[in-house]
C-alpha cells in the first residue's frame, strides 16, 4: 500500500467514524489512516506477527499516536482461538531470496530479503491468537482495510453482524489476483 494509493482512498473515509485495519504490518498505512479521522475517533489495528507488531508500536509512539491508534497483537480470522503463521512468505522467493524461512530471516539471515508482510496463516511458524471481526464488538466502524494474505474470505465470513450494523466501506486485497478492491 503505497502512499499514492492511500491518498486516493481518503475520499472513502468518513472522518467521524472509526477504522478497522486488519494486517497492520509496521504501521505505514495506520499512520496515514489516523490522519483521516477526527480526534474523537479511533483506528483499531490488528497485527498477528510479534516482530511486525513491535514495529507498529514503535511507529505509533514515534508519531505520538498513542490513544488514537489502538493496536492489538492478534490475528483476525473465522474463529476464536489460536493458530499458526506460515514460516515462509507467500511470495516464495518471488520478491525474496529463495529457500529461507521467516524465523531464519529474522534471526540469522537478516542480510537476506523476506517479504514479512507476505506471511499468511496456516503453517509451522509463529503461534498467534485469533478472533473474529464480530467478536471484537467495535463501535461506529466506517471503514475496514483488510490485507491478510488470502484469509479475506474467511475473515469476512465472520463479520456479517458488523458489516450489516455499520455498513462500512471495505478495502481488501483480492487473493486471486492481488489487486485491491474497494466496496462502498
Amino acid at each position: 500500500w503505497d502512499i499514492d494509493t492511500l491518498k486516493r482512498l481518503k475520499d472513502y473515509i468518513d472522518p467521524k467514524r472509526n477504522i478497522l485495519e486488519i494486517g497492520g504490518h509496521c504501521g505505514e498505512s495506520s499512520i496515514f489512516y489516523s490522519s483521516c479521522i477526527s480526534s474523537e475517533n479511533r483506528l483499531y489495528v490488528y497485527e498477528p506477527q510479534v516482530n511486525m507488531y513491535n514495529l507498529l508500536i514503535k511507529n505509533i509512539k514515534q508519531n505520538n499516536l498513542e490513544g488514537k491508534i489502538i493496536p492489538s497483537n492478534m490475528g483476525i480470522f473465522c474463529y476464536e482461538g489460536s493458530g499458526k503463521m506460515h514460516n515462509i512468505d507467500v511470495d516464495k522467493g518471488k520478491f525474496s531470496d529463495s529457500g529461507g524461512t521467516v524465523s531464519r530471516r529474522y534471526n540469522e539471515e537478516s542480510d537476506k530479503n523476506c517479504n514479512f508482510g507476505g506471511i499468511s496463516l496456516g503453517g509451522d511458524g509463529e503461534d498467534v491468537k485469533l478472533t473474529t471481526i464480530d467478536n471484537l464488538k467495535l463501535d461506529n466502524i466506517g471503514y475496514i482495510h483488510c490485507d491478510a494474505q488470502g484469509s479475506e474470505p474467511f475473515i469476512f465470513s465472520k463479520a456479517l453482524e458488523t458489516i450489516e450494523k455499520f455498513r462500512p466501506v471495505i478495502l481488501y486485497e483480492n487473493p486471486k489476483n492481488t489487486h485491491p478492491y474497494l466496496y462502498d
